[in-house]
């Protein structure tokens, strides 16, 4: 090869070799970037503040409250007032029975505030003071007493159970002591047909004109009265024993002729199954109560009619 063609063939290899290099850096040039690095993770917001005892006490003072039935006996309104807590809740029912110990049956819940020792403390004392069967003491009562354990003895049953809202530990918080309590004399072994039991008593603020209505008559009786106290509204809850269906019949007429005098307008139903409205919100329902067996001590020989009577609270 002369020196000319190998000059030549030189330039041509470094011309080569600088296209390939231009080439190859167009092509690195036109490569996608890397994607950039995922953001770091937010930090979590910390927990809230725990409220405080003062913010927590203030909470438990606004709870609504009710009052006592009227009917109550005087020792469960001195236990009530022994809690030093707040009613928000009352049940008082009695039943008419044939010639033996009264039927009675009583539920309460009362909002309390304090350690969890003194609360438990307070509570016991309370439910000795009603003299309950089966009581055990303080310190030897295990933690499912405290949790709605049902406690009989003879014609009584009853349980108290306390719920406890959040905080911290050893502070002083909100506590719901809700107290069941019954007797119900157990029924003879040979009972007698219920024509005409002892009748039981409207409970202490029933509207007069429910009170008459439900007045003992030779051929019917007011044989279960229940009261029922909560924030919304009050109830009252009646029940009705009748001699034969021709008395039964009459009754709902009287029924429905005291409610439209009271200013109550039929919603619906007809018959023994009517509910009506007042225009304040009452409203007055009543239906055929066929269970059979109330507990009473004497088999049923009539129609029972249920009344119920719900009042809102202003």
């Amino acid at each position: 090869m002369t020196r000319l063609n190998l000059s030549r063939a030189l330039c041509a290899a470094t011309l080569c070799a600088a296209t390939l290099c231009a080439v190859a850096l167009a092509g690195c040039g036109d490569r996608p970037a890397d994607p950039p690095p995922p953001p770091a993770p937010d930090a979590a917001p910390p927990p809230p503040a725990a409220p405080t005892v003062e913010a927590r006490r203030a909470r438990y003072e606004k709870r609504p409250t009710v009052t006592l039935p009227d009917a109550l006996p005087a020792a469960w309104r001195r236990s009530v007032d022994a809690l030093d807590g707040r009613l928000v809740e009352a049940r008082h029912e009695v039943r008419s029975t044939a010639g033996r110990e009264d039927w009675r049956a009583v539920h309460l819940r009362v909002r309390v505030f304090g350690l969890d020792d003194a609360v438990r403390a307070a509570v016991h004392g309370a439910l000795t003071a009603l003299e309950l069967p089966d009581l055990p003491p303080l310190a030897a009562a295990p933690e499912d007493f405290w949790q709605g354990r049902s406690q009989a003895a003879g014609p009584v049953r009853w349980s108290v159970d306390i719920g406890r809202l959040v905080a911290p530990p050893g502070e002083p918080r909100e506590q719901i002591v809700e107290l069941r309590w019954r007797r119900a004399p157990s029924d003879p072994d040979d009972p007698r047909d219920c024509r005409k039991p002892v009748p039981v008593e409207a409970p202490p603020g029933t509207p007069g004109w429910l009170t008459r209505t439900t007045h003992k008559r030779t051929t019917r009786r007011r044989i279960t009265a229940a009261v029922h106290h909560a924030p919304q509204a009050r109830t009252v809850e009646l029940r009705m024993l009748f001699r034969n269906g021709l008395a039964h019949d009459e009754h709902v007429r009287h029924l429905a002729e005291g409610a439209a005098r009271a200013g109550f307008v039929r919603e619906s139903g007809e018959g023994p199954r009517q509910r009506w409205r007042h225009p304040d919100g009452a409203t007055f329902a009543f239906d055929p109560d066929t269970r059979g067996d109330l507990g009473l001590g004497c088999k049923l020989a009539g129609p029972v009619i249920a009344i119920r009577l719900v009042t809102p609270r202003p």
